[in-house]
This record gives C-alpha cells, structure tokens and sequence, in this order.
C-alpha cells in the first residue's frame, strides 16, 4: 500500500526516491519475517530466558557476577547504540514531514501546495482533504517507529541472549580452573566433575537452540538482501 501511494500519486519521482521505497519495504517485510520467526521459535528463546533468571537468582561469587555484568553491560551498550542509530535516521524524516505541515500555507488547495507537503516516505499527499494527509502521516510514522523497532529490536534481542551465554561459558571456564580447590577427596571431584559437565551439556543445548533460530533469520536476511539488489538492478 505504501509503494503504490508513494509510486502511483508521485509519477514524476526521481529513481532514488522510488529505491527508498523499495528499502523501506524490504524492511518492513524483514520485520514481519524476523518477528514470526522469533516467535515460531518462542520455546526455545524462553528455555534461555528462564536459565537467565535462574543464574542471575541463584548467582553467589562475586567474580561471576562481574563477568556476568560485563557481558550484560556490552549488550546494553549494543542495544542503545542501534536503536539509538535508527532512530536518528527515521526522526529526521518525521520531524521533517511534520515542520512541512505546520509551515504550509493550506491544505485546501493540493494543486499549489503539493510540492511543499511531505510525508515521512518522501511522498506528497496525495489528498487535498486534511484529514487524510494527517491520517496518512500518522499511519507513516506509526510504519517506520513499528520497522526500526521491530527490525533493529529483534536483533539486540537475540544478541543480548548470545551475551549472557557467553558470560555463562566464562563463568564455567572460571569453575574448571578452580576444580582441584577446595575438597581434596575422590567422592568430591567426582561429583564435582559430574555438575560441571551437566551444566557445560545444558549450555550447549541452549546454544543450539539461539543457532537453530539465528540460521532461519540469517537465511531470511540474506535472501531478501539479494532479491533486493536483484530488484534495484533491474530499475536501474
């Protein structure tokens, strides 16, 4: 619907808007894949999400607590810096549109003010009845904040999981190395031995499990990336 307004209604725009367009599109159709994947896979994810609460609950040392926070802090930062990043780029386009109503000079006559009223997709209204071109631009921006969010979103998502496993590697690394502290009788490292390689086969699991579901979207990124550039190419 947004390709066919912004082409259809804007005959006369240049090839690099009509690209925009197709990006953007591509974008909200990742968003849709990536967001149905994630939840095609919801069982998986949420065996990670619980192991996660049960480490940071049941956590006692403090050195595995730094690692664990070290690796919590990286994501953090991943997060706000991406979403950070789309948001610079989507509020410039809103922002604009919305400077292009509040200094038009009218809304009733399209045939002079056209050119002077953007909206968020780099379209003019294609409407001379307020109403619609107010409708039109809140339907925009709903569209882009929904496609950074759920695009960028589902990604540091995923990364922030991978993160906190990795932290749960590092801790289990720190336990093997302690493995001859402590207690020094047979029964003891062998029980020892016993815990740690049940919890080294459950981080595997959860690790296939984040594969299993990182694979499916990668595979879904790369073919609508390449069908994107075959598309562009062919405009060109």
């Amino acid at each position: 619907m947004v390709l066919y307004i912004s082409i259809g209604y804007n005959k006369d725009a240049m090839l690099s808007i009509i690209v925009d367009q197709f990006v953007l599109a591509a974008c909200g159709i990742l968003t849709i894949v990536k967001i149905t994947l994630i939840q095609l896979h919801r069982d998986d994810l949420l065996k990670n999400l619980r192991n996660a609460a049960k480490n940071w609950t049941c956590i006692a040392r403090q050195d595995h607590r730094q690692v664990m926070l070290r690796y919590t802090n990286l994501g953090r930062r991943v997060f706000f810096f991406q979403i950070g990043s789309s948001y610079v780029v989507i509020v410039p386009l809103i922002a604009g549109s919305l400077l292009s109503f509040a200094t038009s000079p009218s809304l009733q006559n399209v045939t002079k003010s056209e050119e002077q009223m953007q909206l968020p997709h780099e379209m003019t209204c294609p409407s001379n009845v307020p109403v619609v071109c107010y409708g039109i631009y809140v339907l925009q921006t709903v569209q882009l904040i929904s496609t950074a969010t759920g695009n960028v979103g589902s990604d540091v998502f995923l990364f922030g999981v991978c993160m906190h496993l990795c932290g749960q590697l590092e801790v289990l690394s720190l336990e093997l190395l302690r493995f001859h502290a402590g207690k020094k009788n047979h029964y003891w490292n062998r029980m020892k031995m016993i815990a740690l390689i049940e919890r080294h086969c459950l981080l595997l699991n959860l690790a296939k499990d984040i594969v299993d579901a990182l694979d499916t979207i990668l595979v879904a990124q790369l073919v609508l990336h390449a069908s994107l550039i075959c598309l562009i190419g062919t405009i060109l």
